[in-house]
């Protein structure tokens, strides 16, 4: 093997959105307000890169104006306070560049999102490329999406491993001839890679 293949949400960026609700809204609104901004078709547009983070809570505004106080706070403060790095993995990425392995980056993820990250996690000077969604309109597990990776940066899927939280994704990188990792949440990324800490 010589590529290593990251997901970043829930594997090397700890993401917990229910936490973030639980937090900023009152208990009685808390469902309707979850599944209108983290489970609506908005969030699923601003990873395809097809909205902008305006345009997504306008529309929020547009379904549910009675709640346009709670949406109008909460919405602007995902982008610090539902975000955290995943240290224990980020530490591996460190180690896995040291044996040289060449790393990439496949996630679905929001501009705004992405490019904060980004620009505050010294992380991602270690990825020899990257491949978000927002930037290129495909989504995990959209067949496109794991090509463009290929062909931009010249992978060859059989020596490629892919970690992702999701089964689906993982079950189309099979399918492409990459062997994928598929690491459930609170599962440890060193016990999966170890075969690769091993050369």
């Amino acid at each position: 093997m010589k590529n290593i293949i990251f997901d970043l949400g829930n594997v090397l960026v700890n993401f917990h959105p229910r936490d973030f609700v639980d937090k900023h809204v009152l208990e009685e609104k808390r469902e309707k307000i979850f599944r209108l901004i983290l489970q609506g078709e908005e969030w699923q547009k601003l990873d395809r890169g097809t909205i902008t983070q305006q345009e997504a809570l306008e529309s929020f505004l547009r379904k549910m104006p009675e709640e346009k106080e709670t949406i109008c706070k909460i919405f602007p403060i995902y982008l610090t306070d539902c975000l955290s790095p995943n240290q224990e993995n980020i530490k591996l990425v460190y180690e896995l560049k040291k044996r040289g392995y060449s790393l990439y980056v496949l996630s679905n993820f929001h501009k705004n999102l992405f490019e904060k990250i980004e620009k505050e996690w010294g992380v991602f000077q270690q990825f020899d490329g990257k491949i978000i969604s927002c930037y290129h309109h495909f989504l995990k597990p959209e067949k496109e999406i794991y090509e463009l990776l290929f062909k931009t940066y010249q992978i060859n899927p059989e020596e490629s491993v892919f970690v992702d939280d999701s089964l689906e994704n993982i079950e189309m990188a099979r399918e492409l001839g990459v062997l994928g990792i598929h690491l459930p949440i609170r599962e440890e990324l060193s016990k999966k890679l170890s075969f690769l800490l091993e050369r």
